[in-house]
């Protein structure tokens, strides 16, 4: 895959987030931390939401549903509430995976690799199954980079799909073989508004 996976921190104790900035980092993962429920609306998402549920200055479940109106980002609560009935709230809220504290780093890594390796699956097949829904023997696709992402054209479709680069990637490792993949060339690269 090309470019680091880009995980949005939303925890407000600084220990907790002290301690899982470096250790994302050391897996290569591309780390952004905030404190709030307004400044995690406010930031970009990135490629995953690790999401505490408890925040100073609102709900982390409220959070969660709020993200899940505007983005299909992965979200993983990572938080104290370990009832089985705050894991039902979490999970319905929106949340892709539920991890309770304290946690082994290595259990997280795992839960991250499953959840970004389903949320990709799901990106590529809905990418190549546009149109009538069915996946054509032979698809002609090109790609447009850009700073946070690729553009997806495929022959005989009417619209572009936008995509992470990671998406893109995917869809040349898992469906080349499968479904005889022509890819084309690259498209020149396009500016992004500022």
């Amino acid at each position: 895959m090309s470019g680091a996976v880009r995980i949005l921190l939303v925890e407000d104790d600084l220990d907790i987030a002290n301690a899982l900035i470096p250790a994302l980092r050391r897996y290569g993962l591309m780390v952004t931390h905030v404190r709030t429920a307004a400044d995690a609306l406010a930031a970009d998402p990135g490629d995953l939401v690790l999401l505490d549920l408890g925040l100073p200055d609102g709900d982390g479940i409220n959070v969660c549903r709020q993200i899940r109106t505007v983005s299909d980002v992965p979200v993983i609560a990572v938080t104290a509430r370990g009832e089985a009935a705050d894991r039902v709230r979490g999970l319905r809220s929106g949340a892709d995976d539920y991890v309770v504290k304290p946690f082994a780093i290595s259990e997280l890594l795992a839960r991250i690799d499953a959840v970004l390796r389903h949320h990709l699956r799901q990106l590529a097949e809905g990418a190549l199954q546009l149109g009538d829904g069915l996946i054509p023997d032979k698809m002609n696709i090109g790609r447009t980079r850009k700073k946070a992402g690729s553009i997806l054209r495929i022959a005989g479709c009417q619209e572009d799909l936008e995509i992470p680069d990671a998406v893109y990637d995917l869809i040349e490792i898992v469906y080349i073989s499968s479904c005889s993949l022509v890819f084309g060339v690259e498209y020149p690269a396009v500016d992004e508004d500022p």
